[in-house]
């Protein structure tokens, strides 16, 4: 049996700042860096044989708090890339909101019925990504592995493994950062253990991980308060 632990990465710029990261690859916040750290206290004393990673700057920071304790080498795997969203990487949750409302709607409501011209579905990302978790559960049968990764890509995997509707709102897991599932791999199936654990980080590093949608625009002063009022929208 394998057992393997799927983290989400730490807070990075875009979930600081409310914008679709994608494969867009920026960097970590200064809260990142506190989360990594309890990240690695956590797993100090857990035996780790590997250590996979979606080769994005951020997934791959935060793999480093598994070898601060562990002497092993983090593995980028593209395959655990994040969700492709083309011509929406790098803009803000406010203006999509705004300008592009049915799609953005989908992205996060309907899953399955998200298409947007030059990005990946929903479905294509369950494609690249369970079997290339399914091929490292196998080829360390018996051993204990880290993969770190993003918050679309988890939420496929688990509702792939669980057999959850990515329309289930109710029970569709989500992830904010560095939260922890724990997967068993036997006889080619998985089983999930548990799921969106925060247990190493403390209720500091907790506040302010989502923060309000706002838009990218000039503001005219005569508009500030009604900007305000609505940047939430």
């Amino acid at each position: 049996m394998t057992e393997i632990y799927v983290i989400r990465h730490v807070q990075a710029e875009g979930n600081l700042y409310r914008m679709c990261q994608g494969h867009w690859d920026g960097g970590v916040t200064p809260m990142g860096v506190l989360q990594r750290d309890a990240l690695a206290e956590r797993f100090k004393n857990i035996h780790v044989d590997a250590v996979y990673s979606s080769d994005l700057y951020r997934a791959r920071f935060t793999a480093s708090a598994i070898t601060k304790y562990h002497d092993l080498p983090i593995i980028p795997d593209s395959r655990f890339r994040e969700i492709c969203l083309g011509p929406w990487e790098a803009r803000y949750f406010g203006n999509l909101r705004r300008e592009d409302g049915e799609n953005f709607r989908q992205f996060i409501f309907d899953q399955p019925a998200f298409s947007l011209p030059g990005a990946e579905t929903y479905a294509q990302v369950t494609e690249r990504a369970y079997p290339a978790l399914c091929e490292i559960a196998q080829k360390h049968d018996g051993q204990t592995i880290v993969l770190t990764t993003h918050g679309v890509t988890i939420r496929c995997l688990l509702c792939k493994i669980g057999g959850i509707d990515l329309r289930d709102n109710e029970h569709l897991p989500i992830f904010m950062n560095t939260g922890v599932a724990r997967l068993f791999y036997d006889q080619g199936r998985f089983t999930i253990d548990y799921a969106t654990d925060y247990s190493h980080l403390s209720p500091v590093l907790q506040h302010g991980m989502k923060g309000p949608d706002l838009r990218h625009e000039c503001i005219d002063p005569a508009r500030e308060a009604d900007y305000y009022q609505h940047c939430y929208e």
